[in-house]
């Protein structure tokens, strides 16, 4: 199935300023208080890794226990298994390896209530996960599979860095020169990479949103989310070419060299042939469901692949959500 979520790249850094204003600034999330009878304390936690495919969640972390190290968990994966630990970890050997689990060491543990639910990956970034023994009731997920190693710079991590089947990858750093990647699943159900839940690779009957970041290419970023959370549209299939898509498809987008074919699903916003839809004043506004009694109103007629395909007194324009032409009638 999840990782803003590119063809959807993105960095920490670039986060909207509401949301470094929510972290208090581009700093990460401060590491827990250590344990009794620890004298120093653990060092920073490294700064966030560039993240691919995937925004939300990004949680940052450190490590309790006997290791202090920074870490950014991640969701990755899909929805099949995710194998079996490697070796036994006992409490007196807890450390990041194939077979720990992991859990929450610090950080918020619940939302507020009034909080929407979009805007859930704000405290997310600041929950804090350590390796622990799998026989601490505590623990919400374990490790499958060492990812790759990598410095400061090139912190690219994408979703075949690990195996199919992965929930997170966590981001761990003992000294901010070097990275390890671990790949892990969650212990608890629904699992993020199952269908709908928003993590994990892209699959069948996940939820996406869809926008335009670059003024030369169309529907740049498909983001996963939850189908809990407001969406665009919902990925019926992946098809080898759009001929083959369901006959519900709506809209059929290109991606990493398939085809996704776009329907509304339950919830989603996509507009059909017949609804109203907002004004689009460029090609990145993305053709959303609106109102008929707007007073800029369209009526979305039909799609073309063509300008010459929109008829009188069809006007054609070219929108984010869809290829091609779609073709409205002011209302």
């Amino acid at each position: 199935m999840k990782e803003e979520w590119r063809s959807d790249v993105g960095r920490e850094g670039d986060l909207p300023p509401w949301v470094k204003d929510a972290l208090g600034g581009d700093a990460p999330a401060q590491p827990p208080s250590l344990p009794p009878g620890d004298s120093d304390p653990p060092p920073p936690v490294g700064p966030p890794p560039q993240i691919r495919r995937r925004k939300w969640p990004v949680i940052v972390g450190v490590v309790g226990l006997l290791l202090a190290v920074g870490v950014v968990a991640r969701l990755a994966g899909s929805s099949s298994g995710g194998g079996e630990p490697a070796v036994a970890i006992t409490a007196a050997e807890v450390k990041w390896a194939v077979g720990a689990c992991v859990k929450q060491v610090s950080g918020p543990t619940a939302y507020p209530t009034d909080l929407p639910v979009e805007q859930r990956f704000v405290w997310d970034m600041q929950r804090q996960y350590g390796p622990v023994a799998c026989t601490d009731p505590a623990a919400e997920g374990k490790v499958t599979a060492a990812g790759p190693t990598h410095g400061p710079v090139n912190r690219n991590v994408t979703l075949d860095d690990c195996p199919e089947g992965t929930d997170f990858t966590y981001d761990v750093t003992p000294n901010r020169l070097s990275y390890q990647i671990w790949c892990g699943v969650s212990l608890k159900s629904p699992r993020p990479s199952d269908p709908g839940q928003g993590g994990g690779r892209l699959v069948d009957d996940d939820c996406v949103r869809v926008r335009s970041n670059n003024p030369a290419v169309r529907n740049d970023v498909i983001t996963e989310v939850p189908c809990a959370w407001p969406h665009y549209a919902k990925v019926l299939a992946h098809v080898p070419d759009r001929k083959n898509c369901p006959s519900k498809t709506l809209s059929p987008l290109p991606r990493d060299g398939k085809t996704l074919c776009l329907g509304r699903g339950e919830r989603g916003q996509i507009p059909a042939p017949g609804d109203c839809v907002d004004y689009p004043s460029s090609f990145m506004s993305l053709l959303w469901r609106a109102g008929c009694d707007k007073f800029d109103a369209y009526r979305f007629v039909s799609t073309a692949t063509s300008k010459t395909g929109c008829r009188q007194p069809l006007s054609p324009f070219e929108v984010t959500g869809y290829i091609g032409y779609v073709c409205l009638r002011r209302i």
